[in-house]
């Protein structure tokens, strides 16, 4: 298992800026994870994670939330910028997702040293354990898992520059707007970002 605070360095290289917070932060999420069995769904940001940053660092919950939400940004980038993506996530076209998810992608690969895709795809059990336990019998393959998983656990959609949207598991062009699942991989989707907005130009 890796140290966040090593990780980080590696990712970041040198920089002026405090990268404790989110090292904290991620050590943090690696504890929920894998010692006390949350669910990554489960896990809330400012409770669960910068109200204890702050208590480990003596400062307030909202200097914690506006350092990570400085650093997330710049680790992201030297993330695409060294084309890290495959390493550290898996999916090189992904967009930068909000702080609390990639505290959890970079957490997952301190634990396992393996892309976050990939560790969702191995170890399911471990990541959603009561989604599987609720709903899934034991029977059940870790294929057959991910399967139930992708239509149990939406993932919001991605539009591309081309104004068009497509699914965040497969990378397909979706058919219709607002479609509940992926045509393509079964994906249940999570649209609840662009309802409101203008640039929807797929057919209804």
């Amino acid at each position: 298992m890796l140290k966040p605070e090593s990780m980080l360095h590696s990712i970041l290289g040198s920089i002026r800026s405090d990268i404790r917070p989110l090292a904290c932060a991620i050590e943090i999420a690696k504890h929920l994870l894998f010692s006390q069995h949350f669910d990554m769904d489960d896990i809330k940001v400012t409770k669960h994670i910068y109200s204890y940053v702050a208590k480990e660092l003596q400062k307030t919950p909202y200097a914690v939330a506006k350092a990570i939400e400085r650093l997330t940004p710049l680790c992201w980038n030297a993330l695409v910028l060294k084309d890290l993506l495959p390493v550290y996530i898996g999916d090189p076209s992904m967009q930068m997702p909000p702080p609390k998810t990639l505290i959890i992608y970079l957490a997952v690969y301190a634990h396992f040293e393996i892309p976050f895709s990939l560790a969702v795809e191995l170890y399911p059990d471990i990541l959603f354990p009561s989604v599987l336990s609720t709903y899934f019998p034991t029977s059940l393959s870790n294929i057959d898992i991910m399967k139930v998983l992708r239509c149990a656990q939406p993932l919001p959609v991605i539009y591309r520059e081309e104004s068009y949207p497509i699914c965040p598991n497969c990378s397909n062009k979706l058919i219709r707007t607002f479609q509940h699942y992926c045509d393509h991989c079964s994906q249940c989707l999570d649209w609840s970002h662009y309802k409101t907005t203008k640039s929807l130009t797929s057919s209804e």
